[in-house]
């Protein structure tokens, strides 16, 4: 898919947090076509943009125009930190996540089930009966019906809540259009600071490289379905 003319970079990095000033830069991948470029330092990515050994529309998922983002601040500012000239001075950039929030619907209902405190006697008796069970105690009446509903099978009367609300993050979007039974292996963003402690490089760079190529297969699906005239305001200079 070419994008105004230019071929574009799927664009992810991973760090050990969020602050670009106490924290560092564990990887970037950029994806172009069928290419990785895995990149480990800073230095070693400014000198490949430099350079012009990448050219092409920066894409990203919440990287920049979306309440600042994060990818595109935090490696300005890991530049300033360590006085490397800003090396994507000149490159277009869209960060998919605003047009995702304004033009899909990613809207949807999960159910909240009651807390085992809030439940009394009466409350296990009657959800017992419900569900065609017998009723022991209230601890291991709870356990059953835990059990009933991780197969699907629970009937929670009215105790549990059934709440809409938009899911927007790119394991979200992805599994929605693409994985909605959540069969391909995912790893929480929030867990990557403690595989970098453990040492686990590969594990981080495997992460990083699958979000590209989803970041790629949702752009490529959603990109279709948005106003041009968004698209136009949406690519800007970094």
């Amino acid at each position: 898919m070419d994008l105004r003319g230019s071929r574009p970079i799927y664009f992810d990095i991973e760090t050990t947090g969020f602050s670009g000033i106490e924290d560092r830069l564990i990887c970037v991948v950029a994806l172009q076509g069928h290419h990785f470029s895995i990149y480990r330092k800073t230095a070693e990515l400014a000198e490949a943009f430099k350079q012009g050994g990448v050219s092409g529309i920066i894409i990203t998922y919440n990287g920049e125009n979306w309440q600042s983002g994060f990818d595109i601040p935090f490696l300005r500012t890991v530049s300033i930190c360590n006085g490397i000239p800003w090396f994507l001075k000149g490159y277009m950039h869209l960060d998919l996540y605003p047009l995702i929030t304004k033009y899909i619907n990613t809207c949807l209902y999960t159910e909240k089930l009651p807390a085992r405190s809030r439940l009394r006697k009466h409350d296990l008796k009657k959800l017992a009966f419900a569900n065609d069970i017998e009723y022991s105690t209230v601890g291991d009446t709870f356990k059953h019906l835990k059990k009933l509903h991780e197969e699907g099978r629970a009937d929670w009367l009215d105790y549990s809540k059934v709440k809409a609300e938009d899911k927007n993050s790119l394991q979200d979007v992805y599994q929605m259009l693409f994985d909605p039974e959540g069969s391909e292996e995912y790893i929480d963003g929030g867990k990557v600071p403690e595989l970098y402690k453990k040492g686990e490089m590969e594990t981080i760079v495997k992460h990083c490289r699958r979000d590209v190529v989803r970041l790629k297969k949702v752009c490529e699906a959603v990109l279709p379905c948005i106003p041009e005239h968004e698209l136009d305001r949406g690519i800007r200079d970094i």
